[in-house]
């Protein structure tokens, strides 16, 4: 598959503009005075379609139809096309572009009828992409010896009944669609469409780097030089999806070719600056139209659907998108557990120093003299990918928030007598013989309040693993009454509208003596989980999250990431020792609403610690401009 960003040209819409300029005195050519000249062109011509034009020295001008104007002052002009009604408005809406000495600049656009109906005795070409600054070209033959030729989109209406055939044209440095000739028959009463979709071959090629599902560590661990709490707690994630990823952040040249301007603020500063710099001024919903004018291009599905500042991912479609925040950290990390992908930083030191290890793979405040860089010129990692460290933040698909935990709180031991033991001992240990496959945590004499709740999650089901061997349990669910007993002997409701199924076998430590082990699985609104025994084990605890599907996923607790050796309460009635443990997840893929989406990789400003692989940054405003790569499932 071709991976070219699309390219502009402005050939047919600048002869147009010759053609119409040729009338004109040399006293009124815009080169001999400075200046330069503006053609808005918008299509179907048959309707005027109005619009608004913004420029230099806050010029302003409302205008319909197509129009020529000359003598204009150099610079940047915005032009906003208007809805009309009947009509799609046209995306983007907001269209800038620069304005030189001697130049003509077009804008161009085809206005779409709502619901794109087509009435009877119509037919419509529709070649695209539809936004280059000029239209592709094509020809066509009909009844009664009819024949035309054009180029962008026309409609002919009236037509007799027949069979028409349309014949694609060849562009320079585009891929001419397939079949490039096409025949179809107008019956009575029906109308025609015939689209087509050009490639681009010429110029800036994405180049991306597939990625092989695993399972990795993301976040940071609490004693990684630079790290920060917004990365604890360090989590297990399970990627079951193969996906492809840019091997570089977007560049100007890709962007550019693509979405027919450059936003950069460098490129207004910088008249000098190649083309291969990374896209750094973008906004969130900027990144998200990228992704979809490129699945368009290359007639892909594509992964999302906007509706002003909401964007839904379809997870089905193989179009492209913006990577997760997981797949980005797997990505970079390539395989490494460092806090960099080739090893570790050499100083925790908040403020911008020389780090070796940073000079090799990335731009950052020490090297980067306070300017982006041209993309790929570091070492790349494992994974072939650039650019990770360093450079240009980069948007990802999910908002900004914490990174799942589960609280274990200690409570108050019950006895069957009806005592109550404040105090009690909670072990981390190694794995047991048929019981734990990692570490474990071995309860005693305590109760341990998991708070399910604190995952910010609608639970449907949650679960773990125990082996008993006292036949002394607590157990609690929602805050009901207490159980105490067997697990084997657990009733089938626990809680109102939450259920319990248990397994049971018999176990036999050496250390323990003869026991019951097995999984209980709670289904319902699970919302706390209190669980204790004088010999009581755990293992495995699990929820599963319900509610919006997109956004579902399963998470494990994994008990062996901030606890080491004992944690106990040695005095009674004073504050109950609070544990936070990380989450195993399958498949995060962020949440469905927020307020800011994360950004992650560092910049070109960036102290060393923020260009760590764990790193992340929250904006502060929603409007904050940033780059980013794509990224495509693969299955």
């Amino acid at each position: 598959m071709n991976r070219a960003a699309l390219c502009r040209s402005g050939l047919v819409v600048l002869a147009l503009g010759l053609i119409v300029l040729a009338g004109c005195d040399d006293e009124t050519t815009s080169g001999l005075t400075g200046t330069g000249s503006i053609g808005v062109y918008p299509l179907p011509a048959t309707t005027s379609f109005p619009w608004h034009l913004t420029g230099p020295d806050g010029y302003e001008h409302e205008g319909s139809g197509d129009e020529l104007l000359e003598d204009m002052s150099v610079g940047s002009y915005t032009l906003t096309w208007q809805g009309v009604t009947g009509w799609v408005t046209p995306s983007p809406a907001e269209v800038i572009r620069n304005v030189v000495g001697g130049g003509l600049t077009t804008f161009t656009t085809t206005y779409r009828t709502t619901g794109g109906e087509i009435l009877p005795g119509q037919i419509d070409i529709n070649p695209l992409p539809d936004d280059q600054g000029f239209g592709f070209p094509w020809s066509i033959t009909g009844p009664d010896e009819f024949s035309a030729s054009g180029t962008g989109f026309v409609r002919y209406e009236n037509m007799d009944p027949g069979d028409y055939t349309v014949t694609w044209g060849d562009v320079d440095d585009w891929t001419t669609p397939t079949p490039s000739v096409i025949t179809q028959t107008l019956l009575e009463g029906s109308g025609l469409s015939f689209t087509a979709t050009w490639i681009s071959i010429e110029g800036s090629i994405i180049t991306f780097h597939p990625v092989t599902p695993g399972t990795f560590l993301m976040g940071s661990p609490r004693g990684e030089v630079g790290s920060d709490g917004y990365e604890w707690p360090q989590h297990r994630v399970t990627l079951t999806r193969p996906f492809e990823m840019s091997k570089t952040e977007i560049t100007w040249d890709q962007y550019e070719r693509l979405m027919g301007n450059n936003p950069s603020y460098y490129d207004d500063v910088c008249t000098t600056c190649p083309s291969d710099y990374p896209m750094e001024s973008v906004s969130w919903l900027q990144a998200v139209a990228f992704c979809n004018a490129l699945s368009a291009a290359e007639q892909l599905t594509p992964a999302y659907t906007v509706a002003g500042s909401t964007v839904t991912w379809d997870q089905n479609a193989d179009g492209y998108r913006l990577p997760t925040e997981a797949e980005w950290e797997y990505a970079c990390r390539a395989g490494s557990v460092t806090a960099l992908y080739n090893g570790d930083l050499n100083s925790s030191a908040a403020s911008c120093y020389n780090d070796p290890n940073l000079d090799l793979i990335g731009w950052y405040c020490n090297n980067s003299a306070s300017h982006s860089r041209p993309a790929g010129d570091k070492e790349a990692n494992a994974w072939l990918f650039e650019d990770m460290s360093g450079n240009v933040w980069e948007w990802v698909w999910d908002f900004s928030r914490n990174y799942d935990s589960v609280s274990l709180q200690l409570g108050d031991f019950t006895f069957l007598d009806g005592s109550v033991q404040q105090r009690g001992t909670i072990t981390v240990m190694e794995a047991e013989d048929g019981f734990g496959t990692d570490k474990i945590f071995r309860l005693d004499e305590i109760g341990a309040i998991f708070g399910v709740s604190n995952l910010g999650v609608t639970t449907s089901q949650v679960s773990f693993r125990y082996a008993d061997f006292d036949s002394v349990t607590n157990f609690k669910v929602n805050g009901q009454t207490l159980y105490r007993g067997m697990f084997s002997e657990l009733p089938a409701i626990v809680a109102p509208g939450v259920t319990a199924t248990v397994t049971a076998e018999p176990v036999s430590i050496e250390a323990y003596g003869d026991g019951v082990t097995g999984t209980i699985t709670l289904t319902g609104a699970v919302t706390s989980v209190l669980v204790g025994g004088q010999v009581l084990m755990v293992d495995d605890f699990s929820v599963v999250e319900v509610g919006n599907p997109q956004f579902a996923r399963d998470r494990l607790v994994d008990f062996d990431l901030f606890v080491r050796g004992q944690v106990y309460r040695p005095n009674p009635g004073g504050i109950p020792t609070l544990l936070s443990l990380g989450c195993t997840i399958t498949d995060p893929i962020g949440r469905s609403t927020g307020s800011v989406h994360m950004l992650r990789g560092g910049s070109f400003y960036s102290s060393p610690g923020d260009c760590r692989s764990a790193s992340r940054s929250e904006p502060n405003l929603a409007s904050r401009y940033a780059g980013f790569r794509v990224a495509r499932y693969l299955d």
